[in-house]
């Protein structure tokens, strides 16, 4: 981290001389040189550092003032204005600056917060060349850091290793006392907001909120546990009569849940100016460099203009366009959801009904829980990756297909695709199991439940996914990054025997990163992998599907790494 400037900080793979080819080195260093040239020609400080084993060139790139009022002004960057100025956000400009109406964010800088800070010099680094017409040619001027981390001359070895901002210790430090080690305290949202932008604030808001309210059923229903005990020790039954009370609680609660969530969405929406965030977003640069993406020659059917850049919605019948994408989508998703309930009568009709009998429901119910737990985490994985282990999943390379133009579009996407595979995947045993197997045919015939009493059989069933997915859970928060710190020693053995070395910044995040491609998930390091993907979306969020309630609520809960969403 730092207490400089906040900067951006590009990681530069050096080929080692003896193994590599000289032609190879000189490109490797043709490469950097050009992009530091091409940095410092935008009027950005460039500083460089090579660590001890000679091996990678870390660049740190920070702005200077006049570049950053500048530009801030050329982006409409919106600063708060002081509350004797109403306190709202508006857009920078030098003359509201010299009447010094902006108030000063949390962070301690005079007019711009790190994030802006760290936004204004990522967009500068890939800001399109000026005065080049041929778009070719201006892409082979303009810098991709996404690309030459692509780029490997020598295979294995690309020219950049990484691209990420650094930390700012001041800011880091202050949440890491006010926030992730303070368990006992409300969220300081604010703060996380301008640290870590509007949509993992958002994020974090869902989850102090979720926690707060999860204390009413979970006080509720560990009374109804212990009724349940109690039951069970004098009729070896677990039916309890108060089960219906719970219900009509839960019932009214999930209600209550819905309404005040609503209601934080609109104060949020309002507070932190995200009510037109989609219409300011900007296009997907992925979405602009899609093959099949149109590029000035579609004429809008509105405006009767040529449009920048369009991909057609299509249909379905016949299969065209984005629709013929989604439709492949939905296929996958539909094979994957009927094969999770074949193997759901497999195991619930030769393997789990057999060790069930009346008033002995244990042994089957845990045998059915736990292999439907392992088909799901299996397919779940297979589709969704675990990114603690760099595996990637096909949901994500399926809806990359579809070609979303903008970042809320895709994460829309996304979130509806893994929401219709989950629903079968996830509690397909549990629906079956409670309203299902007592009224149909398995495949040899059939399949009820013993004297038709499924209520205790769910319960064991439930509990047994619940403790299988924690401990799924579990394992990847803890020993998958052990076990890729393993065979990273495996991969430089030679480490182990230099003792301590003292990194610099740069060094230490890059290990956070190399070690935890899915996220650090140790309580010190919880905001690294946050602020590493902050700016690899739009700052602002989507707040439309989110609600309120008095700030009480904001989160009495210990802040976690998110996993995918």
């Amino acid at each position: 981290a730092s207490l400089g400037p906040p900067s951006q900080c590009v990681v530069f793979n050096i080929p080692d001389e003896d193994e590599t080819p000289p032609e190879e080195q000189a490109y490797y260093k043709q490469k950097r040189e050009w992009v530091i040239g091409k940095l410092r020609a935008l009027n950005l400080n460039v500083d460089q550092y090579v660590n001890k084993s000679n091996t990678l060139l870390f660049v740190k790139i920070s702005a200077p003032d006049t570049v950053l009022r500048y530009e801030a002004e050329e982006r409409r960057i919106r600063l708060r204005l002081k509350d004797v100025h109403g306190g709202a956000l508006c857009a920078y400009s030098r003359e509201i600056e010299s009447k010094q109406a902006f108030d000063k964010p949390f962070d301690g800088f005079e007019l711009f917060c790190s994030a802006q800070q760290l936004k204004i010099i990522d967009e500068v680094c890939h800001s399109e060349p000026y005065g080049i017409d041929d778009p070719f040619e201006a892409a082979q001027n303009q810098i991709s850091f996404a690309k030459l981390q692509e780029e490997d001359p020598v295979p294995g070895l690309p020219i950049v290793a990484a691209y990420f901002p650094l930390h700012h210790d001041r800011m880091r430090l202050r949440l890491l006392n006010e926030w992730a080690r303070a368990f006992m305290k409300p969220q300081p949202l604010e703060l996380v907001r301008e640290y870590l932008g509007e949509k993992l604030a958002l994020f974090f808001t869902w989850m102090g909120y979720y926690c707060t309210m999860l204390w009413v059923p979970a006080l509720i229903g560990l009374y109804m546990t212990v009724q349940d005990y109690n039951f069970y020790r004098d009729s070896l039954h677990l039916s309890n009569p108060y089960n219906v009370v719970y219900a009509i609680v839960i019932a009214i609660w999930s209600n209550m849940f819905s309404q005040l969530w609503k209601n934080l969405e609109s104060s949020l929406k309002y507070k932190w100016d995200t009510l037109d965030f989609e219409d300011l977003e900007e296009i997907r640069k992925e979405f602009k460099e899609n093959e099949n993406t149109e590029k000035d020659s579609h004429v809008n059917e509105i405006t009767d203009e040529l449009d920048d850049f369009y991909y057609d919605e299509g249909t379905f019948f016949p299969p065209t366009g984005r629709a013929r994408d989604q439709l492949v989508t939905y296929t996958v998703i539909i094979v994957f959801n009927l094969i999770a309930v074949i193997l759901f009568f497999v195991i619930w009709e030769n393997f789990a009904l057999p060790l069930m009998k009346p008033g002995d429901v244990l042994f089957g119910g845990i045998l059915c829980g736990v292999a439907f737990s392992i088909v799901s985490i299996l397919f779940d994985s297979i589709l969704d990756g675990v990114p603690e282990l760099e595996l990637k999943g096909l949901m994500g390379y399926l809806v990359a297909r579809e070609n979303w133009k903008t970042f809320t579009e895709h994460e829309d996407a996304v979130i509806m695709k893994t929401f219709y595979f989950k629903i079968l995947n996830k509690y397909f045993a549990l629906l079956m199991i409670a309203f299902g197997v007592n009224y149909i045919d398995c495949f040899g015939g059939p399949c009820r439940c013993p004297h038709w009493q499924c209520m205790p059989v769910l319960e064991v069933v439930y509990i047994s996914i619940l403790l299988t997915e924690l401990v799924w859970g579990l394992s990847v928060a803890y020993i998958f990054p052990l076990i890729n710190k393993y065979f990273d020693s495996l991969r430089s053995p030679n480490t182990a025997n230099q003792g301590k070395v003292h990194l610099t910044p740069q060094e230490e995040q890059y290990e956070w990163l190399v070690a935890n491609p899915g996220g650090s998930l140790s309580l010190k390091k919880v905001l690294v992998t946050e602020s590493l993907c902050r700016f690899q979306s739009s700052t602002f969020t989507r707040t439309e599907s989110i609600s309120s309630v008095t700030s009480p609520y904001l989160g009495w809960c210990l802040p976690s790494c998110p996993s995918s969403a």
